[in-house]
This record gives structure tokens, C-alpha cells and sequence, in this order.
């Protein structure tokens, strides 16, 4: 728990303020305890989304909560 898989052979802590399930292959995995945060994984913390996106929890990446509809 709370680790991901970064290859077959090594394991790797989710960041600070986040979890992860047993058996988690990918940062994408962990989940950040605070609203709206996503994990990085190239500075391994979690991290705001940015003005105007939410946090999609399905695929833990931002996403636009704006959307656009053609008439």
C-alpha cells in the first residue's frame, strides 16, 4: 500500500498527502488527500490543478470544466 511499481524490480513511495492500493503499477494510482491535487510524477508530490480544470478521478488528470458546444 501507498507504492507504486516503477518497474518490475523497484517500488516507489506516492507522494506526500497521498495512497495508493496494493498492487499499483503507476503514480497515477496514488491518490492526493487534498481537493483537486493530482500526483506528479516528475516531481513526485501532488499538485493543484490549474484554474478552470478539476481533478477527474477515473484517470486522476485535470480536466476542463469548461466545455464547448457547437449550435
Amino acid at each position: 500500500e501507498n507504492e507504486y511499481s516503477f518497474n518490475e524490480t523497484t517500488c516507489l513511495s506516492c507522494p506526500e498527502d497521498s495512497k495508493s492500493e496494493l498492487g499499483s503499477s503507476s503514480i497515477l494510482d496514488c491518490k492526493c488527500d487534498s481537493f483537486n491535487h493530482y500526483p506528479d510524477n516528475q516531481t513526485s508530490t501532488c499538485l493543484l490543478c490549474p484554474l478552470g480544470f478539476l481533478l477527474e478521478n477515473d484517470s486522476n488528470t485535470c480536466q476542463s470544466k469548461f466545455f464547448s458546444f457547437r449550435i
